[in-house]
């Protein structure tokens, strides 16, 4: 049953990636990345992962699509702005890039298909820890400095976002 429900979610998580990708109008877009950040949640939930999937309708669903949809509203994107890519060298370097994407996450598929990544976190170590102290062991011991160099990152941001909105 795991099995059938990931590829359901795996699916409806890129068929709405793809919707963000090719959706014309920005609102409709943000919509398209809510959903895809409530399958990736119900993803994270099949994988015993509760407490990230709650972060991750949380924090990416809640506030992250609150501040994308302001900068969207604040922009003031017109809805029939229709851009084609007529140069063909902007088609062949996007191509290029695409494959070489492509061509990288399928080599780092096929070295690590034998030895996947677990870490210092096996399952038998998390059963008696619990998932929320291994995160939060992670962050604070072993991550501590990428952790606080996001949040200045993140003050930044905020403090961007009230000057644009004091602006007007």
């Amino acid at each position: 049953m795991g099995g059938i429900l990931f590829w359901i979610f795996a699916t409806l998580a890129t068929a709405a990636s793809l919707f963000v990708i090719l959706s014309r109008n920005p609102v409709n877009s943000a919509i398209g990345l809510i959903f895809c950040f409530f399958t990736t949640a119900c993803l994270y939930v099949l994988l015993d992962a509760q407490f990230v999937a709650a972060i991750q309708v949380l924090v990416y669903a809640g506030a992250i699509m609150v501040l994308f949809l302001f900068a969207i509203m604040l922009l003031n994107i017109e809805k029939d702005i229709k851009r084609e890519v007529t140069s063909p060298v902007t088609r062949f370097f996007g191509i290029t890039f695409g494959l070489g994407i492509l061509t990288e996450v399928m080599l780092l598929l096929w070295y690590y298909r034998e030895t996947p990544f677990m870490g210092p976190y096996t399952p038998e170590r998390l059963s008696l820890m619990g998932n929320i102290q291994a995160i939060g062991r992670s962050i604070f011991v072993d991550y501590m400095l990428p952790f606080e160099i996001l949040s200045i990152l993140l003050i930044i941001g905020i403090i961007g976002a009230v000057v644009l909105a004091k602006r007007d």
